[in-house]
């Protein structure tokens, strides 16, 4: 492996991290409706949290809290230094960190993500075991196709 090699992978990762991130950024700006700032203040309202008519004060406040109320170029560059320096803000509908939100979830994601791989290494094994066996059943050699079809699915789909 050369030094051009990974000089290469890395910068089509960074390539590629860039542009979901940017993607992650203009799609929900692009979405029709109202502000979610407004959605978040009308669902507490409705729970009595807060006042018709202070309403317009909050939100604004909120604007500014979140800096939505600067330039679009401007918030996607503070987005990207937020984003590269592992600060996902505040959530819009809990109003707490995002990065607690993560560590919150994140050892059941790990247990699920374990557990499934556990389960197909396991299931893969004896079934791979089974079909390379010159005495198994006739029926177990139509999983080959598939599982060749499957083989070429990225992991991450």
């Amino acid at each position: 492996m050369t030094l051009d090699y990974v000089i290469r992978r890395v910068g089509i990762f960074l390539l590629v991290v860039w542009a979901a991130a940017s993607i992650n950024f203009f799609i929900p700006k692009l979405a029709p409706g109202q502000d979610p700032i407004v959605g978040a203040l009308l669902a507490a309202t409705q729970d009595g949290g807060v006042a018709g008519d202070a309403m317009v004060e909050i939100a604004k406040e909120y604007r500014a809290r979140y800096g939505l109320d600067k330039p679009l170029w401007e918030q996607y560059v503070i987005y990207l230094g937020a984003m590269a320096q592992l600060d996902f803000g505040v959530s819009f509908v809990s109003f707490s960190s995002v990065n607690e939100i993560i560590l919150d979830r994140l050892p059941w994601t790990i247990g699920l993500l374990g557990t499934s791989t556990l389960i197909g290494f396991i299931a893969g094994s004896i079934l791979g075991a089974l079909i390379g066996w010159p005495y198994s059943p006739r029926f177990l050699q139509g999983f080959i196709v598939p599982s060749f079809l499957f083989s070429a699915v990225p992991p991450y789909l």
